[in-house]
């Protein structure tokens, strides 16, 4: 009877050991097989937590993958974080009014400001970086055109139009007669003789017709010379 109640003694004991108690100073994780003590928690190696079953040398576990191990230890107080994605700025770049801008809304830096061009004859004043204009263009100021040259801008040098046509043949004014000078409207036999002279000669086309005009003749009665520029010819100028 005595050797009965020992060896029921022995087996409650053993049952203590490896089932009541968890694990004994032999105790391996059941993860890894490192040697671990009852006082721990997580194992050191693998760490996995170690109080959420009872180890036993019989139990059976399922094959983890233990080449690369986590270096976190986990445990059922620990809370699980969620991580926003870091955002990266990508700016658009900076114009004239508004400066280099993200999707965000974030900016960077200063508006460029515009680059303004002067107005031209027929363009308002335009910027040369975004094509935005202000004001009115300035306009053409025209010089009339001549006989060699059509109708001109003195500013940005356009023209307009033709040259202006020669006239056809001038007639002396007095007999009809082709006018040769382009100063004056008076035939070579009643014209001034003073070359620039645009009047005709004194008494032309009466018998007291005189070489030079008023201004330019002396004023003796008579007298055909030119008065020099000074009022009398040289035989009177005295």
């Amino acid at each position: 009877m005595k050797k009965l109640l020992s060896l029921l003694f022995v087996s409650v004991l053993i049952c203590c050991l490896f089932i009541g108690c968890g694990r004994t100073t032999n105790s391996a994780c059941p993860h890894c097989n490192e040697a671990i003590s009852p006082s721990d928690s997580f194992c050191s190696n693998c760490g996995c937590s170690l109080n959420e079953a009872t180890i036993s040398a019989t139990q059976e576990t399922s094959p983890i993958n233990t080449s690369h191990p986590t270096n976190t230890l986990t445990s059922p107080d620990t809370k699980s974080q969620s991580t926003n994605p870091v955002h990266t700025h990508l700016f658009i770049a900076a114009n004239c009014s508004t400066p280099a801008t993200c999707s965000c809304g974030e900016t960077y830096g200063e508006p460029l400001g515009h680059n303004w061009q002067n107005a031209t004859c027929d363009k308002p004043s335009r910027c040369t970086l975004c094509n935005e204009t202000k004001g009115e263009p300035i306009g053409h100021n025209w010089i009339a055109a001549t006989y060699s040259s059509p109708k001109t801008c003195s500013i940005c040098k356009e023209i307009s139009g033709s040259p202006l046509e020669q006239p056809t043949q001038k007639r002396c004014l007095l007999c009809d007669r082709t006018v040769e000078r382009s100063t004056t409207n008076y035939c070579e036999s009643h014209d001034c003789n003073n070359s620039s002279c645009p009047y005709p000669a004194r008494g032309a086309g009466s018998s007291t017709w005189i070489t030079y005009c008023d201004f330019h003749a002396c004023p003796i009665p008579g007298c055909m010379n030119y008065n020099g520029g000074s009022g009398y010819c040289a035989n009177h100028n005295e």
